[in-house]
C-alpha cells in the first residue's frame, strides 16, 4: 500500500473590510492550504470566516492583500484585485452584473 504525504503551505492575507465604500475594520488572517489548491478561493473563504464578515452590514465588500509568511512561498498574483462585492438584498457573492461609477 502506497503512502501519500501532502504538502501544506501557510498563507496570511491583510483583510480590509468596508461599508458603503468606508472602511469600517480590518484584520490579519493566516491560513493552511495542500499544495494545488486554489489559493484565491482559500483567501476568499479565510475573509469571508472572519467575525468582521456579516452580511448584516449594509453595502458589504472587502479586499485583502498577501502578506508573505515565508521567503520561499510562491507569490500569489491577483486575478482581480482582491475585491469581492456580495448583494446588499440576499448577501450572494455570484454576481452576475457589478459597476462603479461616479
Amino acid at each position: 500500500m502506497a503512502h501519500m504525504t501532502t504538502t501544506m503551505r501557510a498563507y496570511r492575507i491583510d483583510v480590509e473590510f468596508f461599508s458603503g465604500g468606508d472602511l469600517f475594520a480590518s484584520d490579519t488572517i493566516s491560513f493552511h492550504i495542500e499544495d494545488g489548491v486554489d489559493v484565491w478561493t482559500a483567501a476568499f473563504l479565510a475573509a469571508e470566516a472572519s467575525t468582521y464578515f456579516d452580511l448584516r452590514i449594509p453595502d458589504l465588500s472587502y479586499s485583502f492583500s498577501f502578506v508573505p509568511s515565508f521567503p520561499d512561498d510562491p507569490d500569489p498574483t491577483s486575478p482581480a484585485g482582491g475585491l469581492k462585492p456580495v448583494c446588499r438584498d440576499c448577501g450572494c457573492d455570484m454576481l452576475a452584473r457589478d459597476a462603479s461609477a461616479r
